[in-house]
């Protein structure tokens, strides 16, 4: 939810839909767009929910262009992980791409941020550039970009990786 509306802002004359599993995270996002007039197609639903809407989308309409996987890797184990990048593809049209990102920088795994209020690690999967070559690569990910970016508005150790590939 928070991920969708920097990206709206920065291409507002495209068409943005966005899943998200927190409510609050939906919320605060509308709240944004309300406050800005930007308009934002955000939905709160499961992971299931998204590969059913996925599935839909592309036997009643057209495939996006693109589909962003923003910090949701990390939360999943490897099976699942594929899990959402087969939906992914599902949804982008050939010729389209699927863009990921996840945190790598020492909070990514490690400090009480990465918990939730269970007490059960949130982020159960840290990735490096090398694992998450090594994920997309065993995929058969075509047209592979990977690389660690570094946000400089933030401490020192707070990066991401950043990928992306081609669906045939």
């Amino acid at each position: 939810g928070n991920n969708l509306f920097p990206m709206t802002q920065a291409a507002p004359d495209l068409e943005f839909h966005g899943v998200e599993v927190s409510a609050d995270a939906v919320a605060h996002a509308k709240e944004l767009s309300a406050s800005s007039g930007v308009k934002i197609n955000i939905t709160n639903a499961s992971f299931e929910e998204f590969a059913t809407a996925i599935q839909h989308r592309v036997t009643k309409f057209t495939p996006f262009d693109a589909v962003a996987v923003f910090e949701v890797l990390e939360h999943n184990s490897p099976g699942e992980g594929r899990a959402v990048l087969d939906a992914a593809e599902r949804g982008v049209r050939p010729g389209g791409r699927v863009y990921i990102t996840t945190p790598c920088g020492s909070w990514s795994c490690h400090d009480e941020a990465c918990w939730n209020t269970s007490g059960r690690k949130d982020h159960i999967l840290p990735y490096t550039v090398s694992r998450m070559r090594s994920f997309l690569e065993a995929r058969g990910a075509k047209g592979l970009q990977v690389e660690r970016v570094e946000n400089p508005q933030y401490e020192e150790g707070n990066s991401w990786v950043f990928a992306s590939f081609e669906v045939g």
